[in-house]
Parts: structure tokens; C-alpha cells; sequence
């Protein structure tokens, strides 16, 4: 953990001059530099257990819960097996129009990209439009592990994942028999989430956004 003082952040810990006083827990699959910590980037990633990190890019925020924000992800197996970045998203939107109760509706499916060899990160984009004469709340969550093609099998030819559209990845909707099992080659699992709140507005003032990392 690294702690300036007493503020504690994840596996390593440091003194009041700031030093690292433990190593990555992976050792040097995650690289040369053992006391490096979230791709020497602590203020915008997040990597509680020294594993899969994920790091949030740039949020930009556009008119009545209109949002665009970018998510990385990064393996710290520097050269893991063909395998698959695979994401469980939830979406809840809990919404109505103005002066109206709101609804809740949930969205529910499974995406993935490739990984392996040198390509080790992917990026992920968790996007809104403008919802004007709404009000409510949609939060997006995302569940991010890594399998290897020997656990997944080749998911470009498996006729339960659908091609990609609509903001989606290639995707399916019905629970892979193996995503309960933990990540392979040693990761773990990584989290990430969007809170976006809108009040029957026309403009970025009346829109909240949260993000996580």
C-alpha cells in the first residue's frame, strides 16, 4: 500500500517519505519494476489487490445526462496466453418524464475483446445521449476479468455471442458457464461504474455524472 502518512491504497505501503515498502504481489510477471503501482498512475487508476488494473480516462459531459468517458484496462501479466478481456455490464436506469414517477429498467449482458501475446490493455466506453424532459438515474456497472481461449473456447465462432452495435462489444445475454471461475494466469477481477443523474433539464448544470475509478 502507499501510504503518504496513514492514507492506505492497495497491496504496497510506504512511509511518511513516501516509499514503497512491499512488492507487487505477482512479482515480475508484472514487469521489471516491482514497485510500481497502477502503471505509476495512483491518482486516476484503481488496483486494490495488485492485479487488474483499471483506469479512467477524460469524462466529458454533455447537455441533460448526455456523457462519454473512456475506461483502460491492463492486464499485469505482461505476455499472458490468447485469451479474452470479458465484462459483465449491468445497466439500471431508474426513469421517467418530468412530473412523472420514475421506472426502473434493468439491462443485463456480457461482452468481450482480445487479449494476448503483447497486447496486455483494451479499452472501454461507457457513453450516454441527452435524455431531455427526463428525470432519474442510470447507473452503468462493469465486472472485468481475463480468460484464456482454453477456458472460453474461440467466442468469434460461438453462435451465443452476438456482433457488436448499439455501444456494445460482440455480447450475449445468457451467463458463459465459466464466468463464475476466477481469472486465469493469475489476475483478478476488476470493477468499474457510471452514476449519471439528469432533472428534465436542457443543459450540463442540471447533469450529475460519478464515475469509478
Amino acid at each position: 500500500m502507499f501510504t503518504p502518512g496513514s492514507r492506505a491504497c492497495a497491496y504496497k505501503s510506504a512511509s511518511g517519505l513516501g516509499k514503497w515498502l512491499s512488492k507487487d504481489p505477482i512479482q515480475e510477471r508484472g514487469g521489471k519494476n516491482l514497485y510500481e503501482f497502477a502503471n505509476n498512475n495512483a491518482i486516476n487508476a484503481l488496483d486494490p489487490d495488485g492485479k487488474i488494473t483499471i483506469q479512467s480516462g477524460k469524462l466529458k459531459v454533455t447537455e441533460c445526462g448526455g456523457y462519454y468517458v473512456e475506461f483502460y484496462s491492463y492486464l499485469d501479466n505482461p505476455n499472458p496466453p490468447d485469451g479474452y478481456w470479458v465484462q459483465e455490464v449491468t445497466v439500471t436506469k431508474d426513469v421517467g418524464a418530468c412530473k412523472q414517477n420514475t421506472k426502473q429498467q434493468v439491462e443485463h449482458f456480457w461482452e468481450y475483446g482480445k487479449l494476448g501475446g503483447s497486447k496486455t490493455s483494451l479499452t472501454d466506453v461507457s457513453s450516454s445521449g441527452t435524455w431531455h424532459n427526463f428525470h432519474g438515474t442510470v447507473t452503468a456497472t462493469g465486472v472485468v476479468k481475463y480468460f484464456s481461449a482454453k477456458t472460453t473456447g474461440d467466442l468469434e465462432s460461438d453462435p451465443n455471442w452476438k456482433k457488436g452495435g448499439n455501444g456494445r462489444g460482440p455480447n450475449t445475454e445468457t451467463k458463459p458457464p465459466w464466468w463464475d471461475n476466477p481469472s486465469d494466469n493469475g489476475e483478478s477481477t476488476g470493477n468499474r461504474s457510471v452514476t449519471d443523474t439528469f432533472d428534465c433539464c436542457c443543459s450540463s448544470s442540471k447533469t450529475d455524472v460519478r464515475v469509478s475509478p
